[in-house]
């Protein structure tokens, strides 16, 4: 971070900021040139922080989305297994009745406990997904406005030694 005197004029400010200094012919000794170069420097560096927020929760939620989908294949395995069961006892009710008693009970409550796993990790990623996407634009309104809190300041400032402390 520079610091305010760090940012003499017009050798080191940011080109963009030279451009807008130059259409409104500000003078190169205006006092407040270096406190306006500087904080048009940390909103630069603010907008940086935020893509790189922004990049780090794309990333978090592509986790987040291949573990949902790796549930979600799961979940049709076991749609498959339970529609080849329904087939099954379509056909022969009783033998197949007997059968489960005897030899299925166990799969069937695995399969059970297998799927009620899945619905409660789906739960709680959707729950933490939904969190992040609240902090992430809390923190984006947030620092919006204290930029152009900050931003209104200087230059509320600057309009009033520019144009009514000149004699």
């Amino acid at each position: 971070m520079n610091a305010p005197a760090e940012l003499a004029y017009p050798e080191s400010l940011p080109d963009d900021f030279k451009v807008l200094l130059a259409t409104q012919k500000v003078p190169p000794d205006d006092p407040l040139l270096v406190v306006l170069a500087w904080h048009w420097s940390r909103i630069n560096q603010n907008n940086d922080t935020l893509q790189e927020s922004g990049m780090a929760l794309k990333v978090a939620l592509d986790e987040r989305i291949k573990v949902i989908s790796g549930a979600a294949q799961s979940l049709q395995e076991v749609a498959k297994h339970l529609e080849g069961l329904n087939q099954v006892l379509a056909q022969k009710p009783s033998v197949v009745g007997r059968q489960i008693e005897t030899e299925l009970t166990q799969h069937i409550g695995d399969a059970l406990t297998a799927t009620q796993g899945i619905a409660h990790l789906l739960t709680s990623l959707f729950k933490s997904t939904e969190g992040s996407f609240r902090r992430l634009h809390r923190e984006r309104f947030l620092a919006a406005f204290l930029s152009g809190l900050s931003t209104g300041g200087i230059l509320t400032a600057w309009t009033y030694s520019h144009f009514f402390s000149r004699s």
